[in-house]
């Protein structure tokens, strides 16, 4: 007879392993997987285990064509491998399965450019910007975690991430932003552009000096408009409105409207000067001044006595000048045919003057002061009359009766 032993060996455990994951750098779903990195999990607390890894269940138990570390997997996105854990003194093993997942990068959007106005201290091209809130737009509603970097180098690294709010350092400047997924940890790297636009140039305009409408209150309807030329310096892509005070001409809002009735003499304005391709706006004060035309009074119609009695005669006009300004000396006086000359300040006419119109003319005198800035004047009829000379005839004798006989 003969004794036969019989051993029950125990088989090894391939253990349950979490699934190996890597993300896709190029968006086809294959990648590098280094598949040592789940021997540990496989094997636990086993001793003298040997760790294969196979793309097939049937090469798993076999044991063959095992396959190499770093490996590129064959099935986009998700495939699964088959790990063999062997005892390296009995052959016996078990198998277990390992998923290995590529995971997509998040999504790059088209992001536009980050845009501020000049406002802080304008010509330094140098504004805070709150990087923050652009956010939403980069992340495009995905689950993701947002940083923002000076350069490409630091965005891959994740070093010398920006503080928000920024101060830019110069206009263009790009920003690096990484979009790094809250699940996969997997991250993506797109970038925008800071751009401090400048604000519109202007120039501080002179008063707005305007003639009172011929009631002395200070008040009149004013055209806000003639100063648009000299506070743009007419530049024709700037537009430009009239507001009340400063938050309705930082807010754009509450135009005044043109014209504009003044509620006091002096009162100043706010203009809002508005570049029509940036949005970038300056503001500055305009005062608006009501001048008062001369006083002026209407002289006795001036006189002359015709002696060829055709209605025809000359008029030293300027003699009317002490009647119509009272003797003032700041006050000048020009003389037109029409009151639209007189108004327009043309066609003055010479003095002495010849009428054109037979007996009785009207021409208008034009009144301005040379102390007022504008050109107010006072404008009055003037009648001009040609006085018929009397005619004397030869009389016919005077004949008498003598009633005194001789």
């Amino acid at each position: 007879t003969t004794t036969l032993d019989l051993e029950v060996i125990v088989n090894p455990i391939a253990n349950a392993v979490s699934p190996l994951e890597v993300c896709d750098d190029d968006s086809d779903g294959l990648s590098v997987f280094d598949l040592t990195l789940r021997d540990l999990e496989a094997v636990g607390v086993q001793t003298g285990m040997v760790v294969t890894y196979h793309e097939t269940e049937s090469d798993a138990d076999n044991g063959v064509n095992a396959l190499t570390s770093p490996y590129n997997n064959i099935v986009p996105n998700v495939q699964t491998v088959y790990v063999r854990v062997e005892s390296g003194t009995t052959g016996c093993y078990d198998t277990t399965e390992l998923l290995l997942l590529v995971n997509p990068l998040p999504t790059l959007v088209s992001v536009t450019d980050y845009v501020l106005c000049d406002d802080d201290m304008p010509g330094d091209q140098t504004e805070l910007f709150d990087l923050s809130s652009k956010d939403a737009e980069v992340s495009n509603g995905q689950p993701v975690t947002v940083s923002y970097y000076p350069t490409l180098v630091d965005a891959e690294m994740g070093t010398n991430a920006h503080m928000s709010p920024y101060a830019n350092v110069g206009s263009p400047e790009t920003v690096y932003y990484t979009l790094t997924h809250t699940t996969t940890g997997c991250t993506n790297i797109g970038s925008f552009e800071l751009v401090v636009n400048p604000l519109p140039q202007i120039v501080n305009p002179t008063d707005l000096e305007v003639c009172d409408d011929g009631v002395p209150d200070g008040l009149t309807s004013i055209d806000l408009t003639l100063k648009n030329q000299e506070i743009t310096g007419g530049n024709p892509n700037y537009s430009v409105s009239y507001h009340l005070d400063q938050v309705d001409a930082d807010s754009g809002s509450n135009l005044l409207p043109v014209p504009y009735t003044n509620t006091s003499n002096g009162q100043v304005v706010i203009v809002r000067v508005e570049d029509i391709a940036t949005g970038c706006h300056a503001t500055v004060p305009l005062t608006l001044v009501v001048e008062q035309a001369p006083v002026a009074s209407t002289p006795a119609p001036l006189e002359y006595c015709d002696p060829d009695s055709d209605g025809f005669g000359v008029f030293t006009l300027t003699d009317l000048d002490a009647a119509i300004t009272s003797g003032d000396p700041t006050l000048t006086v020009s003389y037109h045919e029409t009151m639209a000359d007189a108004d327009n300040n043309v066609n003055a006419l010479s003095s002495p003057y010849n009428n054109i119109v037979e007996d009785q003319q009207v021409v208008y005198a034009r009144v301005e002061s040379a102390t007022i800035a504008t050109d107010c004047a006072t404008l009055i009829e003037v009648l001009l009359i040609v006085n018929p000379t009397p005619q004397i005839l030869d009389p016919t004798p005077l004949e008498v009766c003598d009633d005194v006989s001789a």
